[in-house]
């Protein structure tokens, strides 16, 4: 006889299988509850899921105000960055400044030096050779560079005014004496003359009176003409000497014009050159130092750091104005007008600038032309906080950056879709 075969539970298989199937499913039990969770979850969606209305269109970025770009002067290497992106400047600040081979504040030193203290002693005529010896120093330092030769020659007539200056004041000096001794033989000449005149008066009177009452005889009044004939030509030797004095002093006054004349000539080169000078060290400055062209807030480049070499002309960055309106031109289609509003929010999407990773800029409608073209209505969009993105990213700034803009013109959820699609549909029949 067979033994039968028992399973764990001790019950013939048969039996086991037959119990197994007799039981109720889950789906059998709570399929109909699923199913109601779903439909009702379903509806739900419809009714909390939102699937808006929007026109989306290309735009183009633009700025209200005046952007300055930071353009480089001179092709080198950047020694200094002396400001960082997004640091606020005020017009003039200095923003970078390029490698050369002197400091660029020695060369400001040397020009504050000409500006103020050689230049006020040039005018004031109390420049002297130490003033030279302290500036020639100097003259070391911008060997190799394009100041050199300026320099040099601001040297060299610094040299020759003050070599002029003491030859000149030496001359004065001399001609002065010389002015002085020929005054003094003049004076005298002239008491000279004085006292020949006055004698040839009183004896010609005297032998006119005398010879008329034959007091004297006919040779003594013609010996008295001959000395009277004497006189007169002692006087005439008196005046030509008084007019010699005259011509040399009249020569002394052309020599001290020409040594003045020659002192000022020296001078005014001295002036023009210092002038040079001082341009050519601003222009150097200027080359090697960007200043900023205005009040506001720089962007650089994410990679421009200090060791980098710019070109001549390049464009580093901008400096964007403190109060600054951001707007995107585009043309809304002529089937989108009845659908959009001014002041409707509007979702930027900047090409350069992936929104999933930099994410979006919020924007309104600001104004929409009443001139409609083939292209569509010129529409302007402001943008509300700058270039900062909706989760705290500031975008660089450049000029016609291509973006998509987004308008939610309804916002509905599925649920009324639906409703709205099933009533028209009934409104038609």
């Amino acid at each position: 006889m067979k033994k039968q075969k028992f399973n764990n539970d001790n019950l013939p298989l048969d039996n086991s299988l037959q119990y197994s199937r007799s039981q109720p499913g889950f789906l059998e039990t709570k399929g109909v509850f699923v199913i109601i969770t779903i439909c009702v979850i379903l509806i739900l969606s419809t009714i909390f899921i939102r699937y808006p209305d929007k026109v989306v269109q290309k735009a183009f970025l633009s700025n209200q105000n005046s952007i300055k770009p930071i353009i480089s002067n001179e092709e080198g290497v950047i020694a200094n960055l002396l400001k960082k992106n997004y640091d606020t400047v005020k017009y003039g600040d200095e923003i970078l400044r390029l490698q050369s081979y002197v400091n660029i504040k020695t060369i400001q030193s040397l020009q504050n030096i000409l500006k103020t203290e050689i230049r006020s002693k040039i005018l004031d005529n109390t420049l002297s050779l130490n003033d030279y010896h302290r500036l020639y120093p100097y003259l070391d330092i911008l060997e190799g560079t394009e100041l050199f030769q300026h320099y040099k020659l601001l040297l060299n007539h610094l040299i020759d005014y003050e070599t002029e200056k003491e030859n000149a004041n030496y001359l004065n000096k001399i001609s002065l004496n010389e002015r002085n001794i020929l005054n003094s033989k003049q004076q005298l000449s002239i008491e000279d003359s004085k006292v020949v005149e006055n004698q040839k008066g009183n004896n010609a009177i005297e032998d006119e009176y005398l010879y008329a009452n034959k007091l004297i005889t006919k040779d003594q009044y013609l010996s008295y003409q001959n000395q009277n004939t004497t006189n007169k030509i002692a006087i005439t030797a008196s005046k030509e000497k008084i007019l010699n004095n005259k011509l040399s002093n009249l020569s002394i006054d052309n020599k001290i014009a020409e040594i003045n004349n020659a002192k000022n000539q020296i001078y005014t080169k001295l002036l023009f050159s210092l002038a040079e000078m001082n341009n050519s060290l601003t222009t150097w400055v200027k080359s090697h130092t960007i200043y900023a062209q205005q009040d506001g807030i720089i962007e650089f480049p994410p990679l421009l750091q200090q060791g980098d070499r710019i070109m001549k002309n390049q464009n580093l960055g901008y400096i964007i104005p403190n109060k600054s309106d951001f707007l995107l031109r585009c043309y809304f289609q002529q089937n989108s007008l009845s659908k959009i509003q001014e002041k409707m929010p509007v979702e930027v999407r900047l090409d350069a600038y992936p929104y999933k990773k930099f994410g979006i800029l919020e924007g309104s409608i600001v104004n929409i032309s009443n001139v409609v073209s083939d292209s569509g209505a010129l529409s302007s969009i402001n943008i509300k906080q700058g270039l900062i993105t909706n989760v705290g990213m500031r975008l660089q700034y450049r000029e016609n950056l291509k973006a998509e803009i987004i308008v939610i013109t309804e916002d509905r959820s599925i649920l009324q879709r639906m409703v709205t699609t099933l009533t028209k549909g009934n409104d038609d029949k």
